[in-house]
Parts: structure tokens; C-alpha cells; sequence
């Protein structure tokens, strides 16, 4: 009865607070969570009240609740001129990292306003904000779409803004706990108390954005399109590379730049039935190891900015 399923800190909890007064999400959101006992407080009063008017009458406090899954998200406001559709249709060049066992992905081409990465354990989803509070529930990625929310993100429609929504769902208590580890937050229980951490959010949105982005993939979005520049960054970084194994890196920087790793996998093995794809991991750790975000996309540099946990 204490086991705290799914619960969506950003959204859920935030939308109880403020009820029919868009004005107090303003306030909630420039203070930082856990810093005063009263923030927790108002959220474990809510909690207790509306389940009470469900009929559940609680013994302990909503802070002694064990969690067994959570989702933490930020938004992000995208400048430059960039479509948050442009910015998903290139992350969707990324090739899945099975060791970080997401297995499965979706995109949906048609209207380029979502991404995921997922297996039913956990997930990492990209979406267009705005575009999806514009769906019914039954197609939306947030499931509370509500008019409350709406009246929220108005403004920034009205003004035509483009806001990326980055989000990251733990569904699982045993992934939920290996995650945590790995971002060096070791718990043998998760109390409900210990969701209101600031820190934590940023850390396990980093801790996704850099496993499946940044550490593979960011040579995909490299902005260096003239050859003479390209190899002299492959000598700069590799003074004792072989003359075959340069020609074999500028082909593949430019082949994946432009169709992605998972298009020219499907041509490598489908079309030319090529085994062990493998066997060119060596060329892409190279590609990304000598490419700088500041050598990236616009966009790119925007979002890594955004999602950094030690800001």
C-alpha cells in the first residue's frame, strides 16, 4: 500500500498544487525543490487529501512512500531559428546502444514530432511540446494534456515558440535502481522524500542525453562539410593513421552525416548484405572522439547545454 507507483513529479504533483491558479506554477518553478521543508510539505498535504477523498486513509507520511518508478522531463526552449521537428528527424540518425538496453525505437515520420527510445522497462523520449498538447490524449505522448496545461503553454504558442521536451521514464524498480547506480545515487530503498532533488533530475537526464547521444552519436551532427578540413582534423588527432584508414573515415563521416547510422546499416546488411557492422566501430569511435560540440549544430550545443547536471 506504501509502494508509490509512476508518478510524474513535473506534471502530476505540480498540477494538484496549483489547481485552477496558473499563476502559482511560476512561483513553484523558481524555487528549488527540497531546499525548504514547506515545499514538501504542500505536495504531502495534496497527496493525503486526494487520497483520502478517494477513500484511503493514509497511517504514515507520503515521504515514507517506497518508489518503485518515476519520470523526470525538462523543456526546452529551442533559438537560433531551429524547428523542434528538425532537431528529432536528426537525433533520429542515432543507432541504438543495446548495452544501455533500450532496444526498440519509434519515430514517427510523418509529422517528425516524436522520438523514443524504449523497451518496457524504460525510455527516452523526445517530443515537439506544443505540437503535442495539440493531440487527444489517445495520440499524445503526455497522457495529461489537460486544458490546464494548455492554458499554461499558451503564450509560448502564440508566439510561435519551439520548445523540446525531453523526458526520461523509469518504469521498473529493478532498472530504476541499476539507472540510479550508475549516476552513483545508491539506495536500497527510494523514498518518495528523496524524489524532491534537483540534482537527481539533471543527473539522469544527462546521464541518457550523453549514453545515447553525446558519447556515439555527435559526430552525426557535425557541421564540417569541406574534405581539406576534415582530414586535417583526422591527422590533427591522429598523427599515425594509414592513408587507406582516412579515406575509409571521410567516407563514412559523410555517408552517416547525411542518412544516419540506422539508414546506412539497413543498405550495409540489407541491400548489400554486408555482415558484422560491427567490425566499423573502431571508424565511429574515431569520427567522435575527434568531434567537438562546438562543431556541431547550433542546436546540438543548445540542447547538451540544457541538460548538463552541473550547471
Amino acid at each position: 500500500q506504501h509502494k508509490f507507483l509512476r508518478h510524474n513529479l513535473q506534471q502530476k504533483i505540480i498540477s494538484s498544487y496549483i489547481g485552477k491558479d496558473c499563476k502559482n506554477i511560476k512561483i513553484l518553478n523558481r524555487q528549488k525543490w527540497g531546499q525548504t521543508v514547506n515545499q514538501e510539505n504542500i505536495v504531502y498535504d495534496i497527496l493525503t487529501n486526494r487520497l483520502l477523498e478517494m477513500g484511503i486513509k493514509l497511517k504514515v507520511s507520503p515521504a515514507e512512500f517506497e518508489v518503485t518508478g518515476f519520470d523526470t522531463a525538462k523543456n526546452i526552449f529551442l533559438s537560433k531559428g531551429y524547428f523542434s521537428f528538425q532537431v528529432i528527424s536528426e537525433l533520429n540518425k542515432c543507432n541504438l546502444d543495446r548495452r544501455a538496453d533500450l532496444d526498440k525505437k519509434i519515430y514517427r515520420e510523418g509529422s517528425g514530432t516524436t522520438l523514443q527510445f524504449y523497451t518496457k522497462s524504460h525510455s527516452f523520449v523526445v517530443y515537439d511540446k506544443l505540437a503535442d498538447l495539440n493531440k487527444p490524449n489517445k495520440r499524445a505522448i503526455d497522457k495529461d494534456n489537460n486544458q490546464l496545461q494548455k492554458n499554461l503553454f499558451k503564450q509560448y504558442q502564440d508566439k510561435r515558440q519551439e520548445i523540446l521536451r525531453f523526458e526520461v521514464r523509469l518504469r521498473n524498480k529493478v532498472k530504476m535502481k541499476q539507472t540510479l547506480k550508475k549516476i552513483d545515487y545508491n539506495v536500497d530503498t527510494l523514498f518518495f522524500s528523496e524524489l524532491f532533488n534537483e540534482l537527481l533530475w539533471k543527473r539522469l537526464l544527462a546521464f541518457y542525453w550523453h549514453s545515447l547521444v553525446v558519447d556515439k552519436n555527435k559526430f552525426l551532427f557535425s557541421m564540417i562539410s569541406k574534405t581539406d578540413i576534415l582530414m586535417n582534423k583526422i591527422l590533427y588527432n591522429f598523427s599515425d593513421i594509414k592513408e587507406q584508414e582516412i579515406i575509409k573515415l571521410i567516407g563514412l563521416h559523410y555517408l552517416t552525416r547525411d542518412k544516419g547510422l540506422v539508414e546506412i546499416r539497413h543498405i550495409y546488411e540489407k541491400k548489400m548484405h554486408g555482415k558484422n557492422w560491427s567490425r566499423f566501430k573502431k571508424q565511429f569511435d574515431k569520427l567522435n572522439q575527434m568531434t567537438e560540440i562546438d562543431n556541431c549544430w547550433g542546436w546540438f550545443g543548445e540542447v547538451d547545454n540544457a541538460l548538463r547536471f552541473d550547471k
